[in-house]
C-alpha cells in the first residue's frame, strides 16, 4: 500500500488537447477527479472531458469550464449544472453506439481514471461497481490511472484488470460514491403506475428496472412472483432484494441462468457489499448488456423506461426539457427494442401523467422536438391512469388510447388538438 502515493502530478500524463475520462456512479474516482480539477490550469491547453454516464459526487461545476471543455452521452444529475449553464456539449447517441466510436477512433479519449480494488494476488484489481465503457475506453487510452480503494468490492463479470495495465495509480481509503437516497413513501400515482406496471410482469419473465421512485416500488410489488431474471443497465437495492428472498432466481432465463446482469450498480453500501464475490451477479460491458445478440437470447423480457413527455403518436422524449439537456438516450432504444422482439416481452414507457407544476406529460408535440426513442419502436405507455397499448394501432388510434391515460383535466384539449391520419 506503501507503494501508492496519495496524490500525482497530472501533468506528467496529461498533454495539451487530451480528452480525459473516468468511470462515473459508484466508481467515479472522486480523488483524482479533484486533484485533476485543482490542478487543471497547469495541464497546458485545449484539455477536454468526457462524461461516460450518471454522478452523484456534485463534484464537477460550471467554474470549471474556465479552461476545461466537458462533453457528455447527456445531461445527468452533477453535470446537469453544466448544462444549464450552456457548458456541457452531449453526444446524442445511444450507448451501445460509444463502444464502436471509441474502438475506431471517432471519439479519442487520451486519458481515463478508474476506482480499483487493490490488487489480489495475481495481481488483478476489480473495476468494481461500474463496467459501462471502462474496458472500451482502456483499450484504447494512451494512460489510464487508478485510484485504488480498499473499499472498492470485487464483483464477478468484465471486472478484472491487471496492476501492470495501470501507468500511475494513487492509494485512497474513502467511502465510495453511493446512490441517491430513496423516497420513503411514493407518491400515489408513482404507487398506480407501479401497479400497473406489476400486472404486466408475471412469473419467469426477465426485468429492466432503472433508478428513481419507480425503480425503488416496483421491485417491491414482485414479491410474489416466481423465478424471474434481471438483465438490466442498472442494479439496484430494490431488485437486489428480489435476489436475496428467492424472487429472482434466475433460473428460467435462456443465457446467464442463475445470474443477475448488469452494467453498474447504483445504491447503497449494502448493495456494494451483497455483490461482492457473489456468483448471482455479474456486471458486464456495455457491448454485451446492449447487444441485439443478447435480447435475442431473452425471452420474456419487461423492460421499463421513463419519459419526460410522449406526444399524441407515441414518440418519446427522455432527454430535454425546457431546451436544456436534463437525461439521456442511453439503453432506452436498445431496450424498448430488445424487449419487443422478446418472445412474450413488454416495452413499458412509464411517466406521471402531469409534471410538478401540472402540466401535461402527453402532449400534441413534443416541446423540443427531440425524440429519444420514435413512435416506430414504441410498445406500452403507461401513467397512473392506465395501460396505452400502441402496438398495432393506427395514428388516430394511438391518439385515442394516450388522451385516455392522460390526467382528466388535460384530456378535452387534447382532444381539440389531436392528430388526424
Amino acid at each position: 500500500m506503501a507503494n501508492w502515493p496519495a496524490e500525482l502530478r497530472l501533468a506528467d500524463h496529461i498533454q495539451p488537447g487530451d480528452t480525459i475520462s473516468w468511470s462515473h456512479a459508484g466508481a467515479e474516482p472522486t480523488t483524482l477527479v479533484r486533484q485533476f480539477l485543482d490542478q487543471r490550469h497547469g495541464l497546458g491547453g485545449d484539455i477536454g472531458v468526457f462524461l461516460t454516464g450518471v454522478s452523484f459526487s456534485n463534484i464537477l461545476a460550471p467554474e470549471h469550464a474556465d479552461v476545461l471543455r466537458f462533453r457528455s452521452i447527456g445531461g445527468l444529475t452533477a453535470p446537469r449544472a453544466l448544462a444549464k449553464a450552456g457548458k456541457l456539449e452531449t453526444l446524442p447517441k445511444r450507448y451501445y453506439d460509444f463502444p464502436r466510436l471509441i474502438a475506431d477512433g471517432l471519439l479519442p479519449i487520451e486519458v481515463q481514471f478508474v476506482t480499483v480494488s487493490p490488487p489480489d494476488n495475481d495481481g488483478f484489481c476489480s473495476l468494481g461497481v461500474t463496467v459501462g465503457l471502462t474496458n472500451d475506453i482502456m483499450a484504447k487510452a494512451r494512460v489510464t490511472i487508478a485510484e485504488i480503494n480498499p473499499r472498492m468490492p470485487r464483483i464477478p463479470g468484465d471486472t478484472k484488470v491487471h496492476i501492470d495495465r495501470f501507468a500511475a495509480a494513487i492509494w485512497s481509503d474513502r467511502p465510495l460514491v453511493l446512490g441517491p437516497t430513496p423516497v420513503e413513501v411514493p407518491s400515489s400515482a408513482v404507487m398506480q403506475i407501479c401497479s400497473n406496471i406489476a400486472g404486466m410482469i408475471g412469473d419467469h419473465a426477465t426485468v429492466q428496472i432503472g433508478i428513481g421512485s419507480i425503480g425503488v416500488m416496483l421491485p417491491k410489488l414482485l414479491i410474489n412472483r416466481r423465478d424471474i431474471g434481471i438483465h438490466s443497465a442498472i442494479l439496484t437495492d430494490g431488485l437486489m432484494d428480489l435476489i436475496e428472498k428467492g424472487v429472482a432466481t434466475g433460473r428460467s432465463k435462456r443465457i446467464d441462468i442463475g445470474v443477475a446482469v448488469a452494467g453498474e450498480l447504483i445504491g447503497s453500501e449494502r448493495l456494494y457489499r451483497f455483490a461482492e464475490d457473489n456468483p448471482a451477479v455479474a456486471l458486464r460491458g456495455t457491448s454485451y448488456v446492449l447487444a441485439p445478440d443478447t435480447f435475442d437470447g431473452t425471452d420474456r423480457l419487461v423492460s421499463v423506461n421513463s419519459a419526460l413527455e410522449v406526444d399524441l403518436s407515441g414518440q418519446v422524449n427522455a432527454e430535454t426539457l425546457g431546451g436544456i439537456n436534463v437525461g439521456a438516450i442511453g439503453g432506452q432504444v436498445d431496450f424498448v427494442r430488445g424487449a419487443s422482439r422478446s418472445q412474450g416481452g413488454a416495452s413499458i414507457i412509464a411517466l406521471q401523467a402531469v409534471t410538478g407544476k401540472g402540466q401535461s406529460r402527453i402532449v400534441c408535440r413534443l416541446a423540443d422536438g427531440v425524440v429519444t426513442t420514435p413512435r416506430s419502436e414504441v410498445g406500452f405507455i403507461i401513467t397512473e391512469y392506465g395501460v396505452a397499448d400502441l402496438r398495432a394501432k393506427t395514428v388516430d388510434q394511438r391518439a385515442e388510447a394516450l388522451i385516455a391515460i392522460a390526467h382528466p383535466d388535460h384530456r378535452e384539449l387534447l382532444k381539440q388538438k389531436m392528430p388526424r391520419g
